[in-house]
């Protein structure tokens, strides 16, 4: 209760007079199933959170037209690459 209180290590350590950590948690330390259940939770929501804001990153990029980055429109038929290619080819030669 010590450590879960918000104690350091070190402090939980000196608080029992022990030498080393270890000695400390394995005498004390403790799983209790409804803090694992409460960080099963939080881990989740921090996992669904992500896949959210993932999938709206690419919602963003779609609906700004990220795909598209390079490509020029030209102004009088509104294509996105003139009826020639990108460079005109040379005729007569």
């Amino acid at each position: 209760m010590v450590i879960e209180s918000g104690a350091t290590m070190k402090e939980a350590m000196v608080a029992a007079r022990h030498s080393t950590p270890g000695l400390t948690l394995n005498t004390y330390g403790r799983a209790r199933i409804d803090r694992l259940a409460e960080l099963a939770e939080k881990a989740g929501e921090a996992i669904f959170s992500e896949s959210t804001k993932s999938a709206q990153r690419q919602e963003l990029k779609k609906a700004a037209g990220a795909g598209n980055c390079c490509a020029r429109t030209t102004s009088d038929t509104g294509k996105l690459v003139a009826e020639e290619g990108f460079e005109p080819t040379t005729r007569g030669l």
